[in-house]
């Protein structure tokens, strides 16, 4: 199992996801070169296998004990779940954003319609019988 950082995320979607998630130290790596090919196997966008790969770790620092204490270092694995899942969250979002549907009706397109605020209040106004 290897683990490689080029710091090259815009050439390299796997630097991408390492970039994403925040394991580019070397010293302190979690997810292996296989673990990110294969997540980049199962979504095609960055952002979706980069939320994959936090959804995991913070899977992963939430089976772990609360904390270990070595001398003066206290290390604190639920923060760390908690990180990745608000991680895997914030990259949910920003994939869906960039894999939006359009869709074609009549040779319209969404994008073709009116906007939403044109309707808005369009029935404000209801006729009355009375005279003034």
């Amino acid at each position: 199992m290897a683990w490689t950082y080029s710091g090259s995320p815009s050439t390299s979607s796997k630097d991408a996801v390492r970039y994403l998630v925040g394991d580019t130290n070397t010293d302190d790596s979690y997810v292996t070169n296989e673990e990110i090919e294969w997540a980049l196997e199962m979504y095609s966008n960055v952002f979706e296998a980069a939320a994959l790969v936090a959804s995991n770790l913070s899977t992963y620092f939430a089976t772990q004990a609360e904390q270990i204490k070595v001398g003066p270092l206290v290390e604190i694995f639920n923060k760390r779940a908690i990180l990745y899942a608000s991680v895997a969250s914030k990259l949910e979002i920003k994939a869906s954003k960039m894999t939006s549907i359009s869709f074609v009706c009549g040779g319209v397109t969404t994008a073709d319609a009116l906007p939403a605020s044109f309707y808005v209040g369009i029935h404000d106004f209801a006729l009355s019988d009375s005279t003034e």
